[in-house]
């Protein structure tokens, strides 16, 4: 029998340094949006809770401790992958951590830089651009369901 739900979660979150620059990563090798500047995150391995991954995934790419009360959950995007399986990506806003954000997998990541909203890279990620820069409080991507940080719950229509 056929599985009934097939679904790839991920979580994508976004550092912001005192100046209000955000921390972007330029992609390379990875067979997905190579060349792309890109929010640090990956996606959930087997029985993986949401805050785990986000812990796991801010230590192996940015050699960074996050504090699970600096974890604020922003937004998210339902996507149609061309393998046919839907992609989930969970956005969450990072507001406490220890250590300096440095680029621990070179083989994956060209390079890392802090940028003002105002000046993002053309070749950043399109999706991204609705997630780290300002936007009304809801929003929807991909037809689906933005909820913004501290906002509650409402439906807008596309």
């Amino acid at each position: 029998m056929a599985e009934r739900h097939t679904l790839v979660p991920a979580v994508l979150f976004v550092l912001e340094n005192p100046q209000g620059e955000v921390l972007l990563h330029l992609r390379q090798n990875t067979g997905f949006a190579d060349g792309f500047w890109s929010l640090p995150g990956g996606h959930f391995e087997p029985n993986e809770h949401v805050l785990n991954v986000i812990k796991r995934e801010a230590q192996e790419e940015l050699g960074v401790a996050v504090e699970e009360e600096g974890i604020h959950f922003i937004g998210m995007h339902h996507i149609r992958r061309k393998d046919g399986l839907d992609g989930l990506n969970l956005y969450y806003k990072i507001t406490k951590w220890q250590g300096t954000p440095s680029n621990t997998e070179p083989a994956t990541c060209a390079g890392m830089h802090w940028f003002a909203l105002n000046n993002l890279p053309e070749n950043t990620f399109p999706e991204f651009f609705d997630v780290i820069t300002p936007k009304p409080p809801h929003l929807c991507l991909a037809g689906t369901f933005q909820p913004r940080l501290g906002q509650p719950l409402a439906e807008k229509k596309v």
